[in-house]
């Protein structure tokens, strides 16, 4: 890999061995997005949200988009083995300051890709809102809308940006999507929830996340508890939220909330 200027860069050169599918799946990609305006449009703003949050960090601006190309490269038929084969296990990681930021960058790309469609607001919500808290490396993003019926009109503006939409969700007042989850990418990077403004389940997210915000004991004793759970429940995320519904449940309960 080479680059010209080290002031302004202006060109790279990736050079691979006659036959490598580094090849195939670079080109690939750029077939796809001559051919997919849309795809291509999310891209490219997508792009743009992370340069502006990232400036002069060009690892994590990278890591930003990966799970965007890793879906692209599941389209294309060129995902890489490891990606093909990688397990979605619960994984808990020490806070990571980059976090906000990463959630910033995705909101106001949302925003943008959604070409104005009508909502009533946009949280970062789940442990990477809380600072100083271990996580699940997973962006977690509500947005509530006036209803549900609405929320329909953000299913393709969602796939553009490589979410993939759980049309099977038992619960048809919850929409839920993912980014990054094997095989459509490597590792879970991103969760968008679409709820009616009136939904208890954002309300009550929201209060959570402000209570851990504010009392140190209780961010403490939630840390422990999902360690605790994801070795227990590694790869069953269902039992493992259940688990954490009943703490989360008690804490609002101690903290006045019905």
């Amino acid at each position: 890999f080479c680059w010209k200027s080290k002031t302004k860069r202006t060109h790279n050169i990736h050079l691979f061995e006659h036959g490598s599918p580094e090849i195939k799946r670079h080109l690939l990609f750029r077939d796809f997005m001559i051919a997919h305006e849309d795809y291509a449009k999310a891209y490219s703003l997508l792009k743009q949200s992370l340069a502006k949050v990232f400036s002069q960090d060009i690892e994590n601006y990278v890591d930003g988009k990966r799970s965007f190309v890793q879906r692209i490269n599941y389209k294309t038929g060129s995902a890489k083995i490891d990606q093909l084969n990688a397990k979605d296990n619960i994984m808990i990681e020490p806070y990571n300051a980059n976090w906000p930021k990463l959630a910033e960058a995705e909101i106001n790309t949302i925003k943008a890709v959604s070409n104005q469609l009508p909502y009533i607001s946009i949280e970062h919500l789940g442990s990477t809102a809380v600072q100083g808290l271990s996580s699940k490396p997973i962006i977690d993003i509500f947005i509530a809308v006036k209803s549900i019926e609405e929320a329909n009109q953000w299913i393709k503006p969602l796939e553009t940006l490589a979410y993939v939409f759980w049309d099977e969700n038992p619960d048809k007042s919850h929409l839920r999507f993912f980014k990054g989850m094997p095989p459509f990418g490597e590792k879970r990077t991103h969760h968008v929830h679409i709820v009616e403004s009136g939904n208890s389940a954002i309300e009550h997210r929201i209060l959570f996340r402000d209570i851990l915000r504010r009392d140190q004991k209780i961010r403490f004793e939630y840390e422990a508890l999902k360690f605790k759970l994801s070795k227990t429940y590694l790869t069953d995320r269902e039992l493992y939220s259940d688990k954490k519904s009943e703490f989360i449940t008690k804490v609002l309960r101690e903290n006045g909330y019905l």
